[in-house]
């Protein structure tokens, strides 16, 4: 209730509107920020009901629980602000208010909350009458279980692996955008107006008839020298008065000599009414003028007259779909930027645009994940100063990304604008858990491991449910590429709580059991 706003004050600042990918953030930093709380209170409960002094568990949670929080928000902060380096403004939007709110959620969690806490039991809102309950009995499974189980799990991590650069992209912008009832008659009526057409032209700003004609000239020899072209032709407000009317009155004065001829005698009584309208059209064929042609026609081009200049329409082929990522992306090819003698002039559209954005997020997307995993496993190394223990923590959580794509291969789940920045973000999310989970073990020590699972590992389980519920909201969106990342970021975050509530466990069993033999 205070962090979030705060936080997207603090990020008002630089982003002060939101947008289709930020707009639900109040939902996603809420989930990812009360985990937080979840284990300052779970670890405040724990020491209270054990019997210690409130010095003694504010001193538990700063020294022994605050570096673990660090560690685990700082990776995640850093894997949403590494966001902003995206071309794509809406991600970028998105990372920096995520970042900024996390931060502040964790400031808020390290400085308000505990004196919250303290107050609510000194007037009796909080009582802890005895010893917190645990496990009975030991988590403890036999040798050839843990063996089998981590056999079955590496196949399925194998699998996920070899699965991933298979999965397939969702080109299609339809099927990212909102799905309404008014959306479908809207494009129903487009079509019904525009005919066979099924696509938008690119604009092009030229400034006089001279640019015109150069730019004319490059598109047509673009489309000219590729047989598979996407371009239809171009349209002008300088092309709606033809410059060769004085060839075709020539022309049509010809035709009106040939049916002067006496052989049109012999032309069946049935015929002679359509030859008679035809000869009339012939007759009342005139050559015009620019002033001639119909406003509304001419605005077309020019839009408001106070602004200089005019647009030249480059049409794609009726029948192209510029709603497919492909078909964009090469229209953008042939006339994103036309160069002329005149200089370069750059064409804008919907499908330009698009396919623009499809081209930042296929060069972005790599390296902001493998920026995302380095900076992941730097602040990991910096927590635990081990090598061995910082790859065993990120083998962990690396195992439940890549079961995400495991799970899209198998259930058919495209890739696409929206959920692969939810790829990197699940990561983040996830590795606070892992980091947890391990620096409870090393604090109870070797043979701990019911202790850790009943405790930090029930807190971890509350925390993936709270950032699955913030998440798992937009599965029910209209939107396709929202509701696609509600359902990535939920897969992701059940098969990494797997990985790190079931795997990382049997791992440490199974390395207890080689140190004891």
């Amino acid at each position: 209730a205070v962090g979030i706003p705060l936080g997207l004050a603090i990020a008002s600042f630089w982003v002060p509107k939101l947008n289709v990918t930020t707009s639900f953030l109040f939902a996603i930093l809420g989930g990812l920020g009360v985990e937080t709380g979840i284990h300052i209170f779970s670890r405040y409960h724990e020491k209270r009901s054990g019997g210690a002094e409130l010095a003694e568990t504010l001193e538990e949670i700063y020294v022994s629980l605050g570096p673990a929080v660090l560690t685990a928000v700082a990776s995640l902060a850093v894997t949403f602000l590494f966001m902003i380096f995206s071309d794509f403004r809406g991600f970028s939007e998105f990372g920096l208010i995520s970042g900024l709110g996390l931060w502040t959620l964790f400031l808020v969690y390290f400085t308000f909350f505990p004196a919250l806490l303290v107050f609510a039991e000194r007037v009796g809102l909080l009582k802890f009458g005895g010893q917190i309950r645990e496990f009975e009995g030991r988590v403890q499974f036999s040798s050839g279980f843990v063996r089998l189980t981590l056999a079955l799990f590496s196949l399925i991590t194998l699998f996920s692996m070899i699965a991933a650069p298979y999965l397939r992209f969702e080109y299609d912008s339809k099927k990212i955008r909102a799905d309404t009832p008014e959306n479908r008659v809207a494009k129903q009526r487009q079509r019904a107006t525009t005919g066979e057409r099924v696509n938008t032209p690119a604009a092009v700003l030229i400034e006089n008839p001279e640019q015109a004609a150069a730019v004319k000239a490059a598109v047509e020899k673009i489309r000219d020298a590729d047989p598979r072209t996407t371009i239809q032709g171009t349209s002008s407000v300088y092309s709606l008065v033809p410059g060769d009317q004085a060839a075709k009155m020539e022309v049509i004065r010809e035709i009106q000599s040939l049916l002067e001829d006496d052989t049109i005698r012999l032309v069946p009584d049935d015929k002679k009414a359509d030859l008679d309208r035809f000869k009339k059209a012939l007759a009342d064929t005139t050559t015009f003028e620019k002033g001639e042609v119909p406003p509304e026609i001419v605005e077309r081009f020019t839009g408001d007259p106070a602004i200089p200049g005019s647009l030249m329409l480059i049409l794609p082929k009726p029948r192209l779909e510029l709603d497919d990522g492909r078909n964009a992306m090469a229209f953008e090819r042939e006339i994103g930027r036309i160069k002329t003698p005149l200089g370069e002039f750059q064409a804008s559209s919907d499908a330009i645009i698009f396919a623009e954005v499809l081209k930042t997020m296929f060069r972005d997307s790599k390296k902001v994940l493998i920026i995302s995993v380095l900076s992941v496993f730097l602040f990991v190394f910096l927590d635990f100063r081990s090598l061995r223990k910082s790859l065993l923590v990120m083998f962990s959580i690396l195992a439940g990304v890549f079961w995400v794509f495991g799970v899209m291969y198998l259930s058919g789940i495209k890739v696409n604008l929206y959920n692969m920045v939810m790829i990197p973000a699940v990561m983040g999310m996830s590795i606070d858990n892992s980091i947890h989970v391990f620096h409870r073990y090393e604090e109870l020590g070797r043979g701990s491991l019911s202790k850790v699972l009943s405790t930090t590992g029930i807190s971890a389980m509350l925390a993936s449910f709270t950032n699955a519920a913030g998440f798992f909201g937009l599965v029910f969106c209209t939107h396709g590429g929202l509701k696609s990342m509600g359902v990535v970021a939920s897969i992701g975050l059940g098969t990494c709580l797997i990985t790190t509530l079931l795997y990382l466990p049997m791992i440490l069993q199974f390395l207890e059991e080689r140190k004891k033999s």
